[in-house]
């Protein structure tokens, strides 16, 4: 009876061993659960807190750009012997001591202390033309193209918006596809045939002989290689496209044509003017 009496005492002490561990093991699966939940809440907050930093970078980034402070166009300007006047409608009126012209206007890039515009009826026998303008600080001088500097004589304002080109430039080219960007005259190696090209920022292209006759219009593409680029052109009128690789200045203002089952050609890019001071 008393053998009996010990053995008890021995399984009832073994059970509360066994109870007190398994409560043990409880606890420390509760108390990992919850850090596990706080450590999981606490990534969540940092998440929350990252899309929401994110969020606020993006809207003063937009906001930003929308502040983006565009340059005083509107209005008359006078150089020697010279003027150009741009209306709010988009027109614009250039005259100098024997020659007038008017049409429209598009902005095409504007970005730093540049304006790329594009004019039609600016040249006599020749489609639209593109024109680079430079602003000194306060906008009270332009310089424009190799036309020569022109003060402001009136009041001046920015360009509506409704006047920009689609894909128009924001900032200074980047790519190749950018930096065609304008009016490029071509030139036949024997100097007999002068074309004009205008790549369009849309992706968009025409051309034009010395006689004001359309040749061709479409869209165009850029592959890049070093110093050397590659112009693919499809045809509005369906023609078969062209494929044309070109050799490159360092700035960008001269194209060399380099295919060997097509005449020679240079073309040269309408000037950039020196930065006024």
């Amino acid at each position: 009876m008393r053998q009996f009496s010990q053995s008890k005492k021995i399984v009832l002490a073994v059970f509360a061993v066994v109870t007190i561990l398994a409560g043990l093991v409880f606890f420390l699966l509760a108390n990992s659960s919850r850090n596990h939940e706080k450590e999981v809440a606490m990534m969540s907050q940092e998440i929350v807190s990252e899309s929401q930093f994110s969020a606020i970078n993006t809207s003063s980034s937009s906001t930003s750009m929308l502040e983006a402070r565009h340059h005083s166009l509107v209005g008359n300007w006078s150089g020697s012997n010279l003027s150009f006047s741009f209306k709010t409608n988009g027109t614009y009126t250039y005259q100098n001591t024997d020659y007038t012209a008017s049409g429209s206007y598009l902005v095409a890039g504007e970005y730093d202390d540049i304006i790329l515009l594009k004019l039609s009826y600016f040249r006599q026998n020749a489609g639209d033309t593109y024109l680079y303008l430079r602003f000194n600080d306060g906008d009270t001088k332009v310089s424009i193209d190799n036309l020569g500097t022109f003060s402001r004589a009136t009041d001046v304002s920015p360009v509506n918006p409704g006047f920009y080109m689609t894909n128009s430039l924001k900032s200074a080219p980047q790519y190749a596809s950018e930096s065609l960007i304008g009016t490029w005259t071509r030139i036949s190696n024997d100097g007999q045939t002068i074309d004009y090209v205008n790549y369009n920022p849309d992706g968009s292209f025409e051309e034009f002989n010395s006689q004001m006759v359309k040749i061709k219009s479409g869209q165009f593409s850029v592959n890049t290689q070093g110093k050397t680029i590659t112009v693919l052109e499809d045809f509005d009128d369906n023609s078969p496209g062209i494929k044309i690789p070109y050799s490159t200045n360092s700035n960008f203002t001269i194209l060399t044509s380099l295919a060997n089952d097509q005449p020679n050609t240079v073309s040269y890019k309408n000037s950039l003017p020196d930065k006024l001071t």
